[in-house]
């Protein structure tokens, strides 16, 4: 079954003529539809069903493109009513074309308003369980999209709501431009950015817009899952993987730094030691919260020897749910015993901002080195200051740096970090030790008569 387009070439002195569609089913059935549809037949491309946009063609491309659209949507809208007539050997072309004026008209077929693509975006995240921080991520990217239709209202002076056959390529093309210069737009365009939009919009690095693609691209996947018909805009589109940089952890002496730091403070003492757990267990911030007496276990091995476990379902992985097991250790056993009867999580739960409150305690323990990078926005080498870095994602960073370059067994750091075996993420954290790269640099030493040589030059 094909739907084809056909204009009247004939008609002279006729700048706009009417779009007429050809429903062909097998070799024998046609269905005509006149359509109230006209366009500009001096302009026309018939092969690609739209405007030429070159030499003096007075329409711009996004109106060639939602012409090509609506197009698109009227052949979708034929097929859909075809499909749904039950007496089908009893139809003829004018019973067709009348069906299809009258479903347009009453305003009953679901093709005539086809689902905007940022409702289609909010049904994929209720419809999908997510996690919370997960949900929030794509609200974020979602919104840059909103304001991105807000963009285009503005400078064409009508309002554009983009409907799910109007992703294009291009269309997808033109909000990676506007993510790239978004944040210069804020000035010119006051109607979209009020001031505490403002305070969140900053320059966008290349990783960022890679990342708000994937999550659009992760909508869509869905969205052809459960309507076989739409198009894939994002099979030509380029998206790169995002970069992984060498992460900022402690070391394993700076932890032990901060666990031998004295802290006054009641506030910071129950800061440190949050921070301490939560990396002994290297768990997330989100996971950790959840942890409660309960979930604290005893569990024996083959000779009868028992310990103390933590035992969680990791909250990221919903479909596929792993049970993280891990043994407590002295020091974290001990921090546990020092709040045990003050709460019923393994810690108080911290009031205010936590982050906020680590920056201070770092700062306090004098863990504020510089760091040497690169500027992922810029990609110029800066000096950054420590706690730029510090925040609750660093304790279970920490963790996973330290056990990656202490051991080499990856099924038994897979099974504390809830990894899967294969997982490329683990791969960044490994370290190389000055001592290990100085053996490697040491080779180009000469074997014999160096240091004969050393002592003949010292003299001379």
């Amino acid at each position: 079954m094909k739907v084809y387009t056909r204009v009247c070439t004939t008609v002279k002195d006729k700048e706009k003529v009417r779009v007429r569609f050809r429903l062909v089913v097998g070799k024998r059935e046609e269905y005509c539809h006149k359509s109230e549809i006209f366009v500009n037949i001096k302009y026309w491309d018939a092969d690609k069903e739209c405007y030429k946009i070159e030499g003096e063609c007075p329409y711009t491309e996004l109106e060639s493109m939602q012409l090509a659209n609506k197009i698109i949507e009227r052949k979708k809208l034929l097929q859909e009513i075809y499909l749904s007539i039950e007496n089908k050997e009893l139809l003829t072309s004018e019973k067709f074309d009348k069906q299809v004026n009258s479903m347009l008209e009453n305003g009953i077929s679901k093709m005539n308003n086809p689902e905007l693509f940022v409702d289609m975006f909010y049904l994929f995240l209720e419809q999908k369980n997510f996690s919370l921080s997960r949900k929030k991520n794509f609200e974020v990217v979602i919104r840059s999209f909103e304001r991105f239709e807000k963009y285009w209202s503005c400078r064409l002076h009508k309002e554009i709501r983009f409907k799910m056959v109007s992703i294009t390529l291009e269309v997808l093309e033109e909000f990676i431009r506007f993510l790239m210069i978004e944040n210069t737009l804020m000035d010119k365009y006051p109607q979209i950015y009020d001031k505490k939009i403002r305070n969140r919009i900053h320059t966008k690095g290349e990783d960022t817009i890679n990342y708000y693609m994937i999550q659009l691209r992760t909508c869509w996947n869905w969205c052809m899952y459960h309507d076989t018909t739409l198009p894939n805009p994002f099979k030509n589109l380029k998206i790169a993987q995002p970069k992984y940089g060498e992460p900022v952890v402690l070391s394993k002496s700076e932890l032990d730094k901060l666990f031998f730091f004295a802290v006054e403070d009641n506030v910071l003492s129950l800061v440190k030691d949050t921070f301490l757990l939560s990396t002994y267990l290297g768990c997330r911030i989100g996971d950790y919260k959840k942890l409660t007496k309960s979930n604290i276990v005893t569990v024996q091995n083959e000779f009868g020897e028992s310990t103390k476990n933590i035992e969680y379902f990791q909250n990221k992985k919903r479909k596929f749910k792993k049970l993280i097991s891990i043994p407590l250790n002295q020091v974290a056993q001990s921090i546990i015993n020092k709040y045990y009867f003050h709460s019923e999580y393994l810690t108080p739960q911290i009031q205010g901002d936590y982050n906020m409150k680590l920056k201070e305690l770092f700062e306090l323990a004098d863990l504020n080195h510089m760091i040497r990078r690169i500027n992922p926005k810029t990609g110029e080498e800066e000096l950054v200051p420590f706690t730029n870095f510090v925040s609750s994602k660093l304790s279970r960073k920490t963790f996973i740096s330290i056990l990656v370059n202490s051991f080499d067994n990856m099924d038994k750091i897979t099974s504390l970090t809830g990894h899967e075996r294969d997982t490329p993420h683990l791969k960044h954290y490994i370290k190389i030790s000055n001592d290990s790269k100085k053996e490697c640099v040491d080779i180009f030493n000469p074997t014999k008569g160096f240091l004969t040589f050393q002592q003949n030059r010292s003299i001379g």
